[in-house]
């Protein structure tokens, strides 16, 4: 009876008409890309410092009034999306109603409403996050924004390998009494090497990126974990010889006391890694169930959560750090993805092929 009251009045009519209409679909599509420039041109979810730098505090202060910095999972976003969704559904049903459709259009307005609504379910349901595991250490969850989300299993890193190319970039060169060029060596950390033309050789014992000495204990150490005066502790030992002495990058020509028969210059330069690969087990009530090395763009995937490779300790090696994700939507993306190429190739390729095949032949 309602049905009825309503498809006979015509102000209900015209509107039902109107917000199931393409022109209204044009209008949706039309405020959501002025939103995606607006998003692109404004970074979104940095920190409130970060934007008082570029933007001032004022500038700033008006992004979070208006969730300017949160455009894309803004309740305002996502209302746009809700209602693009359902005016694509209902001229989907009218179409429907007003005319007998092929396989694959239907199959491309379904996949265009699966993938709006995987758009919701990622803007809603995402969760991202950090964590530092030490090797040995155990981790059951992680921090997303201010929220602690379970994992519901733990991650356990067995064991971290840093690969580096043969040779490496840093270079240690030694000037012998007596040689007019000097020599160079590979940097090589805890690996003694004979020097020719002598009865010595020498290791390098320690690398520290940021120098310091405290006198009072007569030890060295490191301020940060920036190179801004790298230095090494060069060992050298042979037949009544065995010092140690700091060699530093920064003071580049050859130094040391009259009595030392090697002149060391240590070379630095930024190391790039070949590969950082964290060796894990995946644990559930205490029993291993899994066991995966994770590298860059080589995540584990367990129980819809993805674990990706992100930072590493770069000066001993010690501990790894992984970006969590876990997006409910992606599946729904995926499935509206195929379902696309499905219906294209069936509107495209197939149908056509189909009514040629079924033409009566006019010979």
């Amino acid at each position: 009876m309602a049905f009825i009251t309503f498809h006979k009045n015509p102000r209900a009519r015209d509107l039902f008409n109107s917000l199931f209409s393409v022109r209204f679909t044009a209008i949706l599509l039309f405020i959501l890309i002025l939103v995606a420039i607006l998003g692109s041109f404004i970074p979104q979810e940095r920190t409130f410092s970060e934007y008082a730098r570029v933007y001032g505090i004022r500038l700033t202060e008006i992004f979070y009034r208006l969730h300017l910095n949160t455009l894309f999972t803004s309740a305002g976003f996502l209302l746009l999306i809700f209602f693009l969704s359902v005016n694509i559904l209902g001229c989907f049903v009218k179409s429907l109603l007003a005319k007998k459709r092929s396989v694959g259009f239907l199959t491309i307005h379904l996949s265009l409403i699966l993938l709006l609504a995987g758009g919701m379910l990622s803007a809603v349901g995402r969760v991202h996050g950090e964590v530092d595991v030490l090797e040995g250490q155990t981790v059951a969850a992680f921090t997303s924004g201010n929220r602690t989300i379970p994992l519901g299993f733990e991650l356990r890193l067995k064991d971290f390998e840093l690969q580096k190319y043969e040779g490496g970039r840093q270079k240690i060169l030694i000037l012998v009494p007596g040689r007019k060029e000097p020599l160079e060596f590979a940097f090589r950390k805890k690996v003694w090497t004979a020097v020719p033309g002598t009865d010595l050789e020498f290791q390098v014992e320690e690398y520290v990126p940021d120098f310091r000495y405290d006198v009072t204990r007569k030890m060295a150490f490191s301020v940060s974990n920036e190179p801004n005066n790298p230095a090494i502790l060069v060992h050298v030992r042979g037949k009544d010889v065995n010092y140690a002495e700091w060699v530093f990058h920064r003071y580049a020509d050859f130094h040391g006391e009259s009595d030392k028969l090697l002149s060391f210059r240590y070379i630095w330069a930024q190391e790039i890694p070949k590969a950082f690969i964290s060796h894990v087990e995946v644990l559930e009530n205490g029993k291993k169930v899994m066991e995966r090395a994770i590298e860059v763009n080589k995540p584990l995937s367990y129980k819809g959560f993805s674990i990706y490779q992100a930072t590493y300790d770069s000066q001993e090696g010690k501990w790894s750090g992984f970006d969590i994700e876990k997006d409910p939507g992606t599946g729904v993306v995926y499935a509206s993805i195929l379902l696309i190429m499905f219906g294209l190739v069936q509107s495209i390729y197939l149908k056509p092929f189909l009514k040629k095949k079924k033409k009566p032949d006019t010979k």
